[in-house]
């Protein structure tokens, strides 16, 4: 990526650091999580092999994973929301500035620029 292209998105990516920081902050949180799953299985097995469990713990281990389980696909969620939503936002924000720009220019611009060129930079370059 060339620093032009930096210095471009640079701004919005300033306006939305905290949005950015938060977004981060879900996904180390669900790949944290993800790594506690394997963890409480080898807990389960390791009290089956050594008959230290009663229904009641399976049922509670059960209950440890489906919490779990049900964190990861909120902060997953989160994660997504944040990140993703941040992207198009500032895929908005330039093709805002883009069209702008297009307005601005003179009318033989567009005598000597094919349309079909300038629609592939609005769509493939942002």
């Amino acid at each position: 990526m060339k620093m032009k292209s930096l210095t471009l998105i640079k701004p919005y990516f300033v306006e939305n650091r905290v949005v950015i920081l938060l977004g981060f902050a879900c996904l180390i949180l669900v790949d944290f999580l993800q790594l506690t799953v394997p963890r409480i299985i080898k807990w389960v097995i390791d009290d089956l092999t050594a008959f230290n469990t009663s229904i009641r713990g399976l049922v509670v281990y059960a209950a440890y994973i489906l919490v779990i389980g049900l964190l990861i696909g909120i902060f997953r969620y989160l994660w997504r929301r944040f990140l993703l939503g941040t992207s198009r936002r500032v895929e908005e924000g330039l093709r805002n500035r883009l069209f702008s720009h297009i307005q601005a220019l003179s009318a033989s611009y567009f005598d000597k620029t094919r349309t079909g060129d300038l629609m592939a930079h609005a769509t493939n370059d942002i």
